[in-house]
Order: C-alpha cells, then structure tokens, then sequence
C-alpha cells in the first residue's frame, strides 16, 4: 500500500509545481513595493515605485531595472519548492499570490524580520504595455511601462561622440521619435552648461541615432515622445555619461543626491557607537550617537528605533512617543503598533527609570555636536 501512496503523493506534488510553474511563467513588471509588514520602504536606491522588471522561465528567474536596457539582466537559476522560488542557499522568494495575471512576492531570507523583507506587487508586462498602447491617439509618450527598447547604449554613443571633451554639466530635454518620417528629433529644454557645442553635440548624437531604437510594437504611430536627463561628469575617478529616460529630474542622474560618502560613513560611525554604548550602559552617550546617526542620515530609522526604546527604557515616554510619532508619520507600521500601545495614555505607562534633566539636554543637543557643524560646513561650500 505504501508504493501507490507513495506514486499518488509526487503526482500531487509536481502537479502543484506544475500548475503554480503556470501561473508564474513570463515577463512582469513591478506596480508597487512595500516592505513585508506593511512598511512604506525607505531607502537610499529604492522607492515604493521603483521599476523592476522580472522574467520567469521553467529555471531562470532574470531581473533588469532599465526599461530600454534589455541587456542588463541578471539572471539566476531558481528551484521551486512549495511556494518558495529558492534562487540560491540563503534564500529567495515566497509566492504570496499568483492569480489574474497579479504576482505578490516577498523576499525569503531566514533569519529577517518583516520590517527587512520587501514585498514586490507585480503585473504582467504586455498588459501593463497595452495599457497605453490602447491610447487612440497617434502621438503618445512613452513611460517606463511603455517604450521601445534600445538595440545599443546610446550613453556610450555620447561617450564616443564627445572623446575628451568631457566637463560637468546637466541637461534634459525630450526625444521626439517621428515614426512617421525615421527621424529623431531632440528638443532641448535646459542646460547648466553655455556651452552650445557641446550641447548641440549631444542634440546630433541622438538625432543621427534613430535606427538604434526597436519600433517594432509602436507602428501605427505618429510621433513618440521619451523625456530624459543627462549628467556628464569628468573626475579623476570617470568620465562620461549618465543618462536617464522618463523624467526630467536631475536627482535620478546625480550620485550626490544619495548622500555624501563621507556623511554616510560617519553616520554608520555613530550607530556601531550607539550601539557600544548601550551595551556598556551608557544610555545618555547612546542616545547622542542615535541622535548624530539619525540627523546626518535619516534613511536609517533603525537609529530613531533604538533611540526610542532607550527612552522608552529609562521612562521618557514623552520623547519616546515623539520618535515613534515621527516613524509612524514616515509610514512604519512597527512603530505605529508601539504608538497606539503607549501612546494614547502617557500617565497609564509604569516609568522604569528617570532621567535627569541635564542628561536629557546632552543626549538632544545638536548645535555643539561635530556633524552639525560638519553638515554646515559642507552645505556652504
């Protein structure tokens, strides 16, 4: 008896992986990105709208975040077991829902807490293209949802086109793909360089640079139009370009927007500090370092967390709650737990230990510290 149960047991289960294989298979496209708690992400390279995109073979599991870049997938071999996509030892991810042509998954890495796992809200990639292609317009414009693929990089058509005549400079602007005649048209909207070669050097690198683009899924247009920005940079460490499409923003080109190097650092500098010194019982010095932490880098919540709990601990529920206000308003649903617990009622929560209010003082004080002066410092360079 224990052979046919046996045999009926694997049919069971590879028609499961079979079916859920089914289910999963193909080109998607992320709509939303929260973290597995419920969390709003927070973080220096990624947003709730961050675009990935994510192609699903029978063994291969490929992600690319360039819309028009096709060529810079990363793939990896996966192995589906009950609902977990394992792309490696460590981890991968759980298959929350996969029905109607909507894919949820989470990371799946053991050991994590939710407030670490991302959680990725996917659609089916040529559904989320028909949505704008079904535009009865004949000039549309293109999104990263929406929009031909590149056969070749055109940054590295700049690079070549511009040799050593690199500087320093930004520009946007929006292509006009004239489908309709086989032309490009580059329309220049503004520049933080009067340099007029080498912006008219760019406008001919992208109108000679027409074939380059994949078409193939827009006849029936007239005109597509592609915003994009651009930041060429010379340095010691690089020269050339960087180029983004779909926006207009100079952040999205600008590695300085993410923060200074050198502030990062510092700020990581005063978290392990923070963290010595709580450990060591020196509560009013760890709440300083999470206070510098925090302020030179608000990314990193978990310093606004542990200076929390430290308040929470010696009996200032009022600064504690403060903190926790202050998560929750950034959309962490940790924290909004522990404000609706003790928060409504501050006389209702036993004090555990007090807190002098000199030491208060010292742990909140900014204006003598050696980042604040540092933050200003660089700020009026």
């Amino acid at each position: 008896m224990r052979r046919p149960l046996l045999f009926c047991l694997l049919f069971f289960l590879t028609h499961i992986t079979v079916a859920q294989l089914k289910e999963i298979k193909g080109n998607w496209v992320t709509f939303k990105i929260e973290m597995k708690d419920g969390s709003k992400v927070i973080d220096r390279y990624l947003t709730d709208s961050s675009y990935f995109d994510y192609s699903i073979s029978s063994t291969k599991l490929c992600s690319n975040t360039e819309p028009t870049y096709q060529s810079h997938k990363v793939c990896s071999k996966y192995k589906l077991l009950n609902k977990v996509l394992k792309t490696s030892k460590k981890g991968g991810f759980i298959i929350e829902k996969a029905q109607n042509d909507t894919l949820i998954l989470s990371e799946y890495l053991p050991g994590y807490k939710e407030d670490k796992l991302k959680r990725l809200y996917l659609i089916r990639k040529e559904i989320a293209f028909n949505t704008y292609k079904n535009n009865k317009s004949k000039h549309h414009t293109a999104n990263r949802y929406y929009t031909p693929q590149l056969k070749s990089n055109l940054a590295l058509k700049l690079n070549k086109a511009f040799k050593n005549k690199h500087s320093n400079f930004f520009l946007r602007g929006t292509l006009l793909l004239d489908l309709r005649n086989k032309k490009t048209h580059a329309h220049i909207k503004d520049a933080t360089t009067k340099d007029s070669l080498k912006i008219n050097l760019i406008k001919k690198t992208f109108e000679e640079n027409y074939k380059i683009w994949n078409l193939k899924k827009f006849k029936g247009l007239d005109t597509l139009e592609i915003p994009f920005v651009l930041k060429n940079t010379k340095s010691i460490l690089f020269e050339g370009f960087n180029l983004k499409f779909f926006t207009d923003s100079y952040r999205t080109v600008d590695p300085a927007a993410r923060g200074n190097i050198f502030l990062l650092n510092l700020s990581e500098y005063y978290f392990s500090e923070g963290i010595r010194s709580y450990s060591e019982g020196g509560y009013v010095y760890s709440i300083l370092n999470f206070t510098e932490c925090y302020y030179l880098n608000p990314i990193k919540i978990d310093a606004l967390y542990n200076r929390a709990a430290i308040y929470f601990h010696l009996g200032d529920q009022n600064l504690a709650c403060k903190d926790w206000e202050e998560l929750s308003n950034r959309g962490q649903t940790g924290a909004q737990k522990f404000y609706k617990k003790n928060c409504h009622s501050l006389d209702t929560i036993p004090k555990k230990r007090s807190v002098t209010k000199s030491s208060k003082r010292l742990a909140l004080q900014r204006t003598n510290s050696y980042s604040s002066d540092l933050l200003t410092a660089l700020n009026n360079q």
